[in-house]
């Protein structure tokens, strides 16, 4: 009877709030509520097209390309972006620091000079010139935080 006595005000002790706040403050300051998840604010826009993923030497790169609706009243703006993410392999934890640049290839093999890719909120992102339609490879190059270049290459057709 006293085990089932003790049984009982644990059970309740552990479903109470008071236990809840207990953990939160054992797990310190970083500790979420069980089911939730910490969600980073994702600048990856809504309608972008995943283009491709590749793996070299551990690092998971996926790139995806957003062309923005046409602006109204006639403002410029660049109506074409591009995103990379870079993650391990390993732990798929996103890899944020180095240096990217890319270059696109027309069907005629003449490329652009290489343009720098800048790291916003998760992704190494960079605005495109508009491209006419036609097949283009848009090749990545990198030196990641790791210090080993890996180079990445994607097929792209504009239509």
């Amino acid at each position: 009877m006293r085990i089932f006595l003790i049984l009982s005000v644990v059970v309740l002790w552990l479903g109470s709030p008071l236990c809840s706040v207990f953990a939160q403050d054992q797990a310190g300051e970083e500790a979420t509520p069980a089911g939730e998840a910490l969600v980073e604010s994702d600048i990856l826009p809504d309608g972008a097209i995943l283009l491709g993923e590749g793996e070299e030497n551990g690092i998971i790169a996926r790139a995806w390309l957003y062309r923005a609706p046409e602006p109204s009243g006639g403002q410029q703006q660049q109506a074409t972006r591009l995103f990379l993410r870079f993650l391990s392999a390993e732990s798929n934890v996103v890899v944020e620091k180095g240096l990217v640049a890319f270059k696109i290839e027309d069907a005629d093999g003449v490329s652009t000079p290489a343009f720098k890719m800048e790291f916003k909120k998760g992704y190494f992102v960079a605005g495109l010139a508009d491209l006419s339609p036609g097949f283009y490879i848009l090749h990545i190059g990198c030196k990641l935080e790791d210090d080993k270049k890996r180079q990445f290459r994607y097929e792209l057709t504009v239509n």
